[in-house]
């Protein structure tokens, strides 16, 4: 269970560099646009841009935001509950855990 603890955690933070570097290429085409906006073309492709980006990095968040529930249900259901008495994980988490990778089901729609 460890190991695939480290194996989620791991993947969540590379989706989350994944968005940071989204967010990085709209901040400079926002930028560069607004630092030579002469014509209303570069506006507009600007701005198609811009919403390519929020596309993309709606999507990576979708997977994020996936990864990052079945990190927090091993978190709470498992781990912490392992910590305290009675010592035992909750009753449901497995099955909880193994619905989600059996049928992913995003908690964000687009």
């Amino acid at each position: 269970m460890v190991h695939f603890f480290r194996a989620e955690v791991y993947r969540a933070d590379v989706w989350r560099r994944r968005l940071d570097t989204t967010t990085n290429w709209a901040v400079i085409t926002t930028g560069a646009t607004l630092s030579i906006a002469w014509d209303p073309q570069i506006i507009i492709l600007s701005t198609l841009l811009v919403t390519l980006f929020l596309y993309i990095e709606a999507r990576r968040y979708r997977h994020y935001e996936l990864w990052s529930y079945r990190v927090r249900l091993m978190e709470t259901d498992f781990f912490a509950a392992m910590l305290v008495p009675p010592f035992r994980p909750a009753a449901d988490w497995a099955e909880s855990l193994a619905e989600n990778l059996l049928r992913p089901k995003f908690p964000i729609s687009m």
